[in-house]
C-alpha cells in the first residue's frame, strides 16, 4: 500500500466522522486534530513495525480509535459537558448582576454624554435611548443562544 492510499483512507475515514457532526468552525478544528493523530499514531506504528503491510497498521490505527460514530457521539458528549455552564450562568443572581452593571453603565454613559455636549443631549433621553440598545442586545444574544442550541 502506498502513501497516497494511506492518506486517502484517512481522508475517508475524516469524511465519515465530518458528515456525523455540525459543520462549525470547532467541527473543522477537532477534523484537523484527528488527522494530526492519525498520522502520528500511523507513523509511530510504522516506525515501530517497519516490515509490517501499512493496510494493517493504518487499519490498526483507525480501529484503536473507533468507528466514526463513536467519536461523533463522543465529540457530542464533551460538547453537552461544555454548555452545561451556559445554563448554570442563568441563574438569578448571574441576570441580576447582569441588569445591575448595566444599569451602571447607562447612567453612567448618559451622565458623560450629557456633559459632552454641554446639556445639548438630555441625560434621560439618553438613557432611555441606551436602555433600549441592552434590551435589544440581550434579546438578541439570547435569540443567538437558543439557535446555536437548538443547531447542536
Amino acid at each position: 500500500m502506498s502513501d497516497e492510499e494511506v492518506g486517502k483512507e484517512i481522508d475517508e475515514y475524516i469524511q465519515s466522522v465530518e458528515k456525523l457532526l455540525p459543520g462549525n468552525f470547532e467541527t473543522i478544528d477537532l477534523l484537523e486534530d484527528l488527522r494530526a493523530h492519525i498520522v502520528e499514531s500511523y507513523n509511530d506504528k510504522l516506525s515501530q513495525m517497519p516490515t509490517k503491510d501499512k493496510r494493517i497498521i493504518i487499519s490498526t490505527v483507525l480501529q484503536d480509535l473507533g468507528s466514526p460514530k463513536e467519536i461523533a457521539e463522543e465529540y457530542k458528549k464533551e460538547r453537552a459537558k461544555e454548555e452545561s455552564p451556559i445554563a448554570e450562568r442563568k441563574s438569578v443572581g448571574y441576570i441580576a448582576a447582569r441588569i445591575t452593571i448595566s444599569a451602571v453603565v447607562i447612567l453612567l454613559a448618559s451622565y458623560i454624554l450629557h456633559h459632552l455636549t454641554d446639556g445639548n443631549i438630555d441625560f434621560f433621553f439618553a438613557a432611555i435611548v441606551m436602555s433600549f440598545f441592552v434590551v435589544l442586545e440581550f434579546i438578541v444574544r439570547g435569540w443567538l443562544t437558543e439557535e446555536r442550541r437548538v443547531s447542536r
